[in-house]
């Protein structure tokens, strides 16, 4: 039975979530010595004593009073601050009013340089939530972020480029900007630069460089790659031809949900 590849082109745009509070407290500094040194107007222990309140740590844990100290630092130009307080409100109320206030302080981090705001910014913009929803927009603020080494920014813009969203499409520059952020280990950027020597999308067709793209993603638990490097083992094509090692990464991408995986699983027992 021959395997026929499907591979599943490009992957969603990311939105990898993560509670990002800096600077820390040192482990020194006391919730007595910060609280003072915040109430006395000190922009960077109001940062602080705002991220004790988020940890809870020799404080009570509150929001609101984490709220009320990012706040304060922020309006102090304390960019992260107004990062946390942006990250604050778009995990807390999910309505309309708490993704407009977190898209206003990551977008005044972002405007003093704010990588990681930078990057937020961008995914609130391709996906509208508190902003209109604008493709150019947010190339704007990947290609900031991604020039600060952001991978998934990096791997977002390329995205848009492979798309032409926002942006006239440009098969070499999503290429160019997926091996930035594959070189940073991003699975989904080395996944895309599979699918592009795979199917010779802005580059030569070759498949023995896809294997290379799909085996660093599928060492990362990326399914999709799993599925598609699987496939050219059981076909030999990129690869010398392995069964055992095709049917293994196969069951890892099934193991994931893949729904193809587990379709090829279904017909090799079939015929077998």
């Amino acid at each position: 039975m021959k395997t026929i590849i499907r591979c599943t082109g490009l992957t969603v745009l990311i939105s990898s979530f993560i509670f990002f509070f800096q600077p820390f407290v040192q482990a020194q500094e006391g919730a007595d010595t910060v609280q003072a040194q915040a109430e006395d107007g000190d922009a960077k222990a109001q940062n602080n004593l705002g991220v004790l309140y988020v940890k809870g740590e020799g404080v009570k844990r509150s929001a609101k009073e984490a709220v009320k100290w990012f706040r304060r630092a922020a309006k102090q130009g304390h960019i992260g601050a107004q990062f946390n307080l942006g990250m604050l409100y778009f995990a807390g109320k999910k309505d309309d009013t708490g993704r407009k206030e977190a898209a206003k302080w990551f977008q005044k981090a972002a405007e003093s340089g704010h990588t990681k705001a930078q990057y937020r910014l961008g995914m609130m913009y391709v996906k509208g939530q508190g902003v209109e929803q604008d493709y150019a927009m947010a190339a704007i603020w990947f290609r900031n972020a991604a020039d600060q080494a952001s991978a998934d920014a990096q791997y977002n813009l390329g995205v848009l480029y492979d798309n032409g969203y926002g942006i006239d499409q440009d098969f070499s520059k999503a290429r160019g900007w997926y091996l930035q952020a594959a070189d940073q280990s991003h699975s989904g950027a080395q996944f895309n630069l599979g699918t592009m020597y795979f199917t010779g999308r802005g580059t030569d067709q070759d498949d023995a460089e896809a294997a290379v793209w799909f085996r660093e993603a599928a060492k990362r638990g990326h399914s999709g790659a799993q599925f598609n490097l699987g496939a050219m083992y059981l076909e030999g094509r990129g690869v010398a031809k392995d069964m055992e090692a095709g049917l293994e990464l196969i069951h890892k991408a099934a193991d994931q949900g893949h729904a193809n995986a587990q379709k090829l699983i279904d017909q090799i027992s079939a015929g077998s």
